[in-house]
């Protein structure tokens, strides 16, 4: 399944990301700051499975299955 997470570098993204990271499934990370969110994950998830796709804003939205906005708005 192609997933993508957005807001992927909050304490739900994050926790959304570790329990979806399987072999049945595509993930696509947006967050606030590319490089962050590679740096982010890169220590958390381990390499037996692929590594999620990592995109920035300018980048073509995936053809995902399922859209997760896990960032909150600010007031």
């Amino acid at each position: 399944m192609n997933i993508l997470i957005i807001g992927a570098c909050g304490y739900l993204g994050r926790a959304l990301t570790l329990k979806l990271h399987t072999k049945d499934n595509t993930l696509y990370l947006l967050g606030r700051d590319k490089n962050k969110t590679y740096e982010v994950f890169k220590r958390i998830l381990s390499s037996f499975v692929p590594f999620p796709k990592i995109l920035d804003y300018k980048d073509e939205l995936p053809d995902a299955d399922i859209v997760i906005k896990a960032s909150l708005p600010k007031y």
